[in-house]
């Protein structure tokens, strides 16, 4: 029997959360569910999400971020639409969700989804404490996407632990990522090189502090004495004032020609295929990184810093991790992998036999049905 599912946003961006997210939903729709979506942020464009014509997205619009307005909208939107379960992406949209059933004395029931593991500051600290204190141990669940953000959360946030959970690593669907046999002509036109003998390390991360693409600037920079034909592509979009940033500290340092700034793209995978190395330097946020799973799809090696669950995608056949905000580590990071080679066939398909999108979204399937 059909169900009616209802996927809460704070907001939604661009970032892997929601790349997660509109896969489930297209799924589940697919699998003769309804399903609505709900945002507390701003009215955009999503033309990027690629969601089912059958997708509709309520604004339920806050003024600022405790703006609790919109709580009635929510519990009168369950009513109306019969909600059966509600799927909260990340742990203010939860603790929104929480007060809501709190003030109108509703028994909905939840999912929590968490895409974050060490939170960025203070405040966010806090409202994840908030968002663990106020769910209800009959009435919701966790789904985590690494074993590493489990332990994390459950030492920080000891009253979770009462909470039912599952465990179910993020998946992608291979056939949109390739490993190329034009890996050179690939590069060359798409970045327009001038030798196809130069090395490009790519990094897909939206443009924000915790992503720390300034300690890759300064990583890059080291890694230049020693490799001389490289380049660095920074592919996504964010804080311009960041950006302008970045852009200026490549200039300092001589690197405006080696530094590439893409801009957001709804499709990356030619720019995969056309790179030797993928990257992440976050030092916080990351849980189980998409756009590492696509790189590795794309067959690419692997250099990320060691948090929430990379050393559980990182392994001796796919590359190494390394420490946050450690330029010379990174540097040395990179350059290991580069002079080593990984057969990116093997990595490809040692990563397709855990997390195919076939796999975790059956997954999701069964703990959906099962819970309501």
């Amino acid at each position: 029997m059909p169900k009616h599912l209802c996927f809460l946003f704070s907001d939604i961006g661009k970032g892997g959360a929601e790349k997660f997210s509109f896969n489930l939903i297209n799924y589940f729709i697919e699998s003769n569910h309804d399903v609505s979506v709900i945002s507390l942020g701003k009215k955009k464009n999503f033309d990027y999400l690629n969601s089912h014509q059958k997708v509709q997205i309520h604004h339920f619009t806050r003024k600022s971020k405790f703006d609790f307005r919109p709580l009635k909208l929510i519990d009168r939107f369950a009513k109306e639409n019969k909600v059966d379960l509600f799927i909260c992406i990340d742990q203010f949209a939860q603790l929104y969700f929480n007060i809501s059933r709190i003030i109108h004395c509703n028994n909905l029931q939840s999912i929590l989804s968490p895409h974050i593991t060490n939170p960025r500051n203070y405040k966010d600290f806090l409202n994840n404490w908030l968002s663990s204190v106020t769910m209800k141990r009959k009435l919701d669940y966790i789904v985590y996407i690494s074993n590493n953000q489990k332990i994390f959360m459950e030492s920080k946030y000891p009253k979770i632990k009462k909470i039912k959970n599952y465990l179910i690593h993020n998946g992608i669907d291979f056939n949109k990522y390739r490993v190329s046999s034009e890996k050179k002509n690939l590069k060359k036109s798409l970045f327009e090189l001038d030798t196809v003998d130069c090395k490009v390390i790519i990094q897909v991360a939206g443009f924000r502090i915790e992503k720390d693409h300034q300690t890759s600037v300064k990583a890059f920079s080291i890694l230049k004495k020693d490799f001389p034909l490289v380049k660095l592509v920074f592919l996504g979009d964010g804080d311009m004032s960041y950006i302008n940033e970045l852009k200026n500290s490549a200039l300092e340092l001589g690197l405006q020609e080696d530094i590439f700034f893409i801009g957001f793209k709804n499709d990356v995978s030619d720019y995969l295929a056309a790179s030797d190395l993928f990257t992440l330097t976050s030092s916080s946020i990351e849980t189980f990184s998409l756009a590492a799973l696509e790189a590795l799809a794309s067959g690419l090696p692997l250099v990320l810093t060691d948090i929430g669950g990379a050393n559980e995608i990182v392994n001796s056949t796919n590359g190494i991790l390394v420490p946050p905000k450690n330029p010379e580590k990174i540097a040395e990071g990179w350059s290991l992998v580069l002079k080593n080679n990984y057969d990116s066939y093997e990595i490809r398909n040692n990563a397709m036999e855990f997390y195919h999108i076939d796999i975790m979204n059956k997954k999701y399937l069964d703990l959906i049905n099962n819970i309501i």
